[in-house]
């Protein structure tokens, strides 16, 4: 998202960018060959099938608005500290886990008392 910002492809970010899948019938050419990861709030379908057929990630990152302008803005705060990733709310939870299971790869703080009961 920083990356469009600074290019201005985009203006101003509030709660993330969505990724739509107009025009990802030319994606392939645009690209090229050339694998890219992109960084989003959110993916419709369409886009989430073009961007995987060229071989290339779409990340999904957990940020509150404070870490947000952290991160597209990082000379607005002290370069010394850094702000840790609160757990988000459970309904958060949930609508991180539907986008995961769209095929997205999804990152968030695990709470420390949460296990997967995996073994």
């Amino acid at each position: 998202m920083k990356t469009m910002m600074e290019a201005r492809m985009i203006n101003r970010v509030k709660h993330g960018v969505k990724l739509l899948g107009r025009g990802s019938d030319d994606l392939a050419r645009v690209l090229n060959g050339k694998k890219i990861t992109i960084e989003v709030a959110d993916a419709t379908e369409n886009a989430i099938q073009a961007i995987k057929a060229t071989g290339s990630n779409i990340n999904v990152v957990y940020r509150t608005p404070l870490l947000m302008r952290e991160h597209l803005f990082p000379h607005k705060f002290h370069p010394d500290r850094t702000l840790k990733t609160p757990m988000p709310p459970p309904k958060t939870i949930l609508k991180l886990e539907k986008l995961r299971e769209k095929g997205l790869n999804v990152e968030y703080p695990r709470a420390p008392w949460y296990t997967d009961n995996e073994e």
